[in-house]
């Protein structure tokens, strides 16, 4: 979120929302909602009064709506085979993981995931991250970002994806990560849409665990060049190097500032630095815009 109200908005809405999906997510171990289904049909489960609340709010609208609202419909979707779609795709909660932080870490669990448990995913020589609903667009244009609206059969065509460009971008460069936006500074931005606080003590933890990457956090910080998203192709060895370093930094970051309630925005922001840093020794980076995917999507 990017804008000019009182910080302290920001953080009560994620100090909310990472309280509720610790009560009713249906894919992190022991909340309620999970305790409801795994013990389903066997014994009572004690649970908290706003899952009563919320169960009894769903009841309600199920009466109303003639049933076309069902908050049982988890046997159904087992029927349709949804649960089996499921168990065939990886996700960042199994193995050596940091699922449960997810409210805070984001897109960053599944970075963590990959690095932790990297010989399931088959050891490969590269890897790259996107997003939900923020891709690459495989060739180079003039703005950093543009929108889709509708994603359809042709949406490979509208961001140039092919298996064959993917291959020949990777070969011609050293890593590939996000087109730069550009900011007036980015610790001026940081400072204007979050706490800044977060990001001058991972600027400190930095400097002090990685010297060497000083000026890299000088260049990066108070320079105009954002590279944000945190999306990335990086080869098998950068990649190590990167998460090595990236969750050495946050962890302790952890430590020392109450991250509760807030989202982890320094992520990009060390993301970048580490941009910085491959550049300074020389890698070739290509930089691709993003294309964001808005709007309703089948999937």
């Amino acid at each position: 979120l990017y804008g000019t109200e009182e910080e302290s908005y920001i953080t009560k809405c994620f100090s909310m929302a990472s309280k509720y999906e610790k009560m009713f997510s249906n894919s992190l171990d022991n909340t309620d909602i999970t305790k409801i289904n795994e013990n389903a049909g066997k014994k009572f489960v004690t649970v908290n009064d706003e899952t009563i609340d919320l169960l009894n709010v769903a009841i309600d609208y199920g009466r109303k709506t003639n049933g076309k609202f069902d908050v049982t419909i988890g046997n159904l979707s087992d029927l349709w085979n949804f649960s089996e779609i499921s168990k065939n795709t990886t996700g960042d909660n199994t193995g050596d993981h940091i699922s449960s932080k997810n409210g805070t870490y984001n897109e960053m669990t599944t970075v963590y995931w990959a690095w932790k448990n990297y010989e399931a995913l088959g050891n490969p020589e590269y890897i790259g991250f996107m997003h939900y609903r923020r891709h690459f667009i495989f060739e180079d244009r003039e703005k950093a970002v543009y929108e889709c609206l509708d994603i359809g059969e042709d949406y490979y065509d509208v961001i140039q994806y092919s298996p064959e460009r993917v291959e020949k971008i990777v070969e011609e460069s050293d890593f590939v990560c996000s087109k730069a936006h550009w900011r007036k500074s980015l610790y001026d931005h940081y400072k204007a849409n979050h706490d800044i606080a977060d990001l001058e003590c991972t600027m400190q933890i930095v400097e002090e665990k990685y010297p060497e990457f000083k000026p890299y956090v000088q260049e990066y910080v108070y320079g105009q060049k954002a590279y944000f998203c945190n999306m990335f192709i990086f080869p098998r060895e950068t990649f190590m190097e990167y998460a090595s370093w990236f969750f050495d930094i946050s962890f302790e970051l952890e430590k020392r500032v109450n991250l509760e309630g807030k989202r982890l925005f320094v992520s990009e922001w060390l993301t970048g630095i580490f941009i910085t840093y491959l550049l300074a020794k020389g890698q070739k980076g290509t930089f691709l815009p993003t294309m964001v995917a808005e709007g309703e999507h089948v999937i």
